[in-house]
């Protein structure tokens, strides 16, 4: 809403980059805090927790407020522990004393207001509760323009009959019971208010609270808000394509990490997420192909050492068998088997881990709009086969259908999406079928829509956020000036029943779509240089695969070059005993011939010969025994 009114009062802050500032000063303030102390990622986040009250901090948020904490020099990391620079003391210290100083100057005018109304010095618990009422005060005054910008964006006007701000005191004071103290308090902040228009201390502490409140809005602190954005969200399903679901149960996959971040943080904030029917069959589909990859190399992959598997993952492009193969690394006895039927039951492994649910609805196809949407499909990519063309249409068409019969609006747009990581389904929507919004979002511009939704979890009240020390340069963000328009001098505040919690999620998610629509358009020019990249890449990428399976070639034939050699130095070995076998025998019955001149010069031959022919059957054996050794090896 605060994103809302600063487009309707034209205020024209960055809220992206206030968002990143607010962050940083929240860790510089806890690494002051800390400044003798370098601290982990983890420290910080639970260092954060322990001096803002924050719960369930997102470590991505915590990673990119450090890294550009580090650009700009405020931090230094030594072994992923961080501190704070001289620099970063004098910046966060600098604001901190400038705040500290309006704060101090505008808190004393205002408990002086307070002595001489109650005439008398009052408790320090009576002083606690003016403060808080005033905060209480000054936070409903900020919601309430928040409304009012969410009825100027509707209606590009506001009705004339607005109630004063004493509706508004009577509810900052309505929990206290002494009627007489109530009445100082309201009158303490109407003359405060008064005085903010005279005297520019007063006016900057306003300003400073103001800004608290903007931050607590922009960094999604607001239970309040959260609350809302809860029963909005809750309503939204995303259909996930099989793009998006390989990557999540592969760990293989490049993309598994960033596609299970943003799975996670969807899920968090409540949205449902689903698979069609035909995302199921796809996946099957797909999961088939590996295993007749997988059968067909069986027997060389079960053979392989822990180098060799290396090796044919740099080879086998193919996610499922690189999956399998990382986990049989950890586990030896993992199977293909076991691995083929945690696959084969995917849908159960979504639902357990992820939430992930399957929608079996179906589609009447046979008619011309499926056909048109199969056509253009095909056109954003004539290199997709036709089973992966149907497969989106058929998504593409389903989603359409459900956003037709469910119009209505949440905070992120259309109840209705389909995510995926290809670019050429938005392309094929908004360029060929000529739609003002796609039901197809990439992941990416995905997370970017749900990012101002995830933040810390907070159990503190509005009022109590607003006391805390939540603030940034104000040359770098938030212009008090314009902040305070119409804050300064509270006159009458718009309190408009007709701007209903529906009416705000319409206008929200207009906001959001419209942004989102503005990025794809951006996207289209660069569509056929994305695609010319791609052709290019998956050519260089086939030069490798030639040029590695070339090696594979050249390693396996050296292989069996090595073994021919050692196959012949072993014949001619036994060559070698053959002969030597036969001298020794020749000499043996040499001798005996000249003891036994008696015996006949054939018997002499056929006992040479038959010894021979016994040595010659023990050699072949032996040589036979020693090949099947060498081939089992």
């Amino acid at each position: 809403m605060l994103e809302l009114a600063s487009f309707a009062l034209d205020i024209g802050n960055d809220f992206s980059k206030i968002r990143e500032l607010g962050w940083e000063y929240i860790l510089l303030f806890t690494l002051r805090y800390y400044r003798d102390t370098q601290l982990s990622e983890t420290e910080i986040i639970d260092k954060t927790k322990e001096t803002f009250g924050f719960e369930n901090i997102p470590p991505f948020i915590v990673k990119e407020a450090l890294r550009r904490l580090l650009v700009k020099k405020d931090i230094i990391e030594q072994e992923k522990r961080y501190k704070l620079t001289t620099q970063g003391i004098n910046r966060i210290t600098k604001i901190l004393t400038k705040h500290n100083e309006v704060k101090s100057k505008a808190e004393d005018i205002f408990i002086k207001i307070f002595k001489k109304n109650i005439k008398r010095n009052p408790s320090k618990k009576e002083i606690d509760i003016v403060k808080r009422c005033l905060y209480s005060f000054l936070g409903e005054v900020f919601e309430r323009w928040g409304s009012l910008s969410a009825k100027l964006l509707l209606t590009h006007s506001m009705d004339r009959s607005i109630p004063r701000c004493e509706v508004i005191l009577d509810n900052a004071v309505s929990d206290i019971r002494d009627e007489n103290l109530k009445e100082v308090i309201k009158l303490t902040i109407k003359q405060l208010l008064e005085k903010a228009s005279k005297e520019e201390t007063i006016a900057r502490y306003i300003s400073s609270i103001a800004q608290t409140y903007y931050l607590i809005q922009i960094l999604n602190l607001d239970p309040g808000l959260k609350k809302l954005q809860k029963e909005s969200l809750a309503n939204v399903t995303v259909f996930l394509d099989t793009n998006i679901i390989i990557p999540l149960l592969c760990e293989e996959h490049e993309a598994h990490d960033a596609v299970r971040d943003v799975i996670k943080y969807t899920s968090q904030l409540g949205i449902k997420l689903s698979i069609t029917t035909h995302t199921k069959e796809e996946f099957l589909r797909r999961l088939e192909y590996s295993n007749h990859l997988y059968s067909y190399y069986k027997v060389e992959i079960l053979g392989l050492t822990n180098l060799g598997t290396k090796r044919v993952k740099q080879l086998v492009d193919d996610v499922f068998l690189k999956t399998f193969l990382k986990r049989k690394e950890k586990h030896a006895g993992y199977s293909w088997n076991v691995f083929l039927s945690e696959m084969k039951n995917f849908t159960e492994l979504l639902k357990d881990k992820f939430g992930i649910l399957l929608d079996d609805s179906e589609i009447s196809l046979e008619n011309e709009e499926f056909h048109k949407v199969l056509e253009v499909v095909k056109t954003a990519n004539s290199e997709k086969i036709e089973s992966a063309v149907r497969h989106d249409a058929i998504n593409i068409l389903f989603v359409d259908r459900l956003r037709q019969n469910d119009a209505e609006y949440e905070l992120i747009g259309p109840r209705y999406w389909f995510l995926t990581r290809d670019r050429t389904l938005i392309f094929a929507e908004t360029t060929l079928l000529g739609k003002d919004l796609p039901v197809s979002v990439f992941v990416s511009d995905w997370f970017d829509m749900v990012l101002p939704f995830i933040s810390a979890d907070v159990s503190k009240t509005l009022t109590e956020l607003l006391k805390l020390q939540l603030i940034i340069d104000s040359g770098n963000g938030i212009d008090a000036e314009q902040v305070l328009l119409g804050i300064s001098v509270l006159g009458p505040l718009i309190n408009d029943p007709a701007i209903s919690i529906d009416t705000i999620r319409k206008i929200v998610g207009s906001t959001y779509v419209q942004r989102y629509v503005e990025n794809v358009r951006k996207l289209e020019p660069t569509e056929l240089l994305d695609k010319a990249k791609r052709d290019f890449l998956e050519k260089e990428r086939e030069k490798l695969r030639q040029e590695i399976h070339k090696e594979f070639r050249e390693l396996l034939e050296k292989e069996r070059e090595r073994h021919k050699r050692k196959n012949i130095l072993i014949v001619g070995l036994l060559i070698v005993l053959i002969i030597l076998a036969a001298y020794v025998i020749y000499l043996h019955f040499g001798i005996l011939v000249s003891l036994a001149t008696i015996i006949g010069p054939i018997i002499i031959i056929a006992k040479v010969i038959g010894v021979l022919g016994t040595v010659w059957n023990t050699l072949v054996g032996l040589y036979n025994k020693i090949l099947k050794w060498l081939h089992s090896t």
